[in-house]
């Protein structure tokens, strides 16, 4: 490869939101310094960020095991690579990959295998979350729902979900009514008050570097905000900390915090930045930039500015910008 090559990108589930913010980014700040491979279950022409990409291919899911062995191909020829998951069975496909010594030029960037049940069990995060004292909305057991008749509502979401999907207010008896085997793939909380706020999160757990922009969802369509009033503040920065370092992030993340009982709470976790994180790059404070340089040996904080949400807030709306990605011909 080229001596003004400056790395090499692999990322899964290309035609995602969060996939697409990466590369965008990626494109923008490094050129065609940074050599893009775009991995997606759709053909090209149906995914935008293909556009950018140096490469397309097209895989099948990363819950099959051929995932692994197509990703495996593209790593044996590119060499030194940083791959970046983006659904949640794409953190597991490349832990696994990781386990193996033939990749051992591979960057793997997903978090250690003790921490990887957080990416797709909702339970697991809450336990999690609890042990570093992090505060979470109050989870309840059947057992709980049935023997106290005080609460009549309760907010409902799959252990494994992603993007808002199948979660919702449900009533006591509606969930008294849904059978075991049902809820077991469920987890039920209290039901939080707002505002809804996605704390953008950079950690570099070995140089202790922590930057955060918070977002207040105003608006939000098919789980994603596209309105939001970005701020600072000092007690979701300290939570972000606390959180990255206790596992032992090296790059972005995110997580989503309400209030109960008058105090924030974790309700959601994401071990990568997310399809709003772009918001955040908007005014400046560029995370998945930050990510990348961080696993490329330099200092991701660098790219993060916040200067603008330390003035005071920040407001960002989006719309949709159109890309041909194939004609006739």
């Amino acid at each position: 490869m080229s001596d003004q090559l400056h790395s090499t990108a692999v990322v899964c589930a290309a035609g995602s939101g969060v996939s697409y913010g990466l590369i965008h980014r990626l494109r923008a700040t490094w050129g065609s310094k940074v050599h893009i491979v775009a991995l997606d279950i759709n053909p090209t022409y149906l995914v935008s960020a293909s556009v950018l990409a140096d490469e397309f291919i097209q895989v099948v899911p990363s819950s099959d095991l051929k995932f692994q062995e197509q990703l495996g191909s593209v790593l044996d020829r590119l060499g030194e690579t940083h791959i970046y998951p983006a659904v949640n069975s794409d953190f597991f496909a490349l832990a696994e990959l990781r386990r193996s010594a033939t990749f051992a030029a591979s960057d793997f960037v997903c978090v250690d295998d003790r921490y990887l049940s957080l990416a797709t069990d909702k339970l697991s995060l809450d336990q999690t979350m609890r042990t570093i004292g992090v505060q979470t909305p109050e989870t309840f057991t059947i057992e709980d729902i049935e023997q106290q008749n005080v609460l009549e509502s309760f907010f409902v979401k799959p252990r494994n979900g992603f993007g808002s999907q199948g979660a919702r207010s449900m009533t006591r008896n509606a969930i008294l009514e849904m059978k075991e085997d049902e809820l077991q793939d469920f987890i039920v909380q209290e039901v939080c008050s707002g505002p809804e706020v996605t704390v953008d999160a950079f950690i570099d757990s070995k140089l202790g570097d922590c930057a955060v922009v918070c977002r207040e969802r105003i608006e939000i369509k098919s789980g994603v905000c596209t309105k939001a009033r970005l701020f600072a503040d000092a007690e979701l920065e300290t939570l972000a900390q606390r959180i990255g370092l206790a596992l032992e992030i090296r790059g972005s993340f995110c997580f989503q915090v309400m209030r109960a009982k008058d105090k924030w709470v974790v309700t959601d976790l994401n071990l990568r930045p997310g399809a709003g994180t772009a918001l955040s790059c908007a005014i400046g404070a560029d995370f998945f930039s930050a990510m990348h340089a961080c696993r490329c040996g330099e200092r991701g904080i660098d790219r993060i500015d916040t200067s603008w949400i330390e003035t005071g807030d920040c407001f960002v709306t989006r719309q949709y910008i159109e890309y041909v990605t194939s004609l006739p011909r």
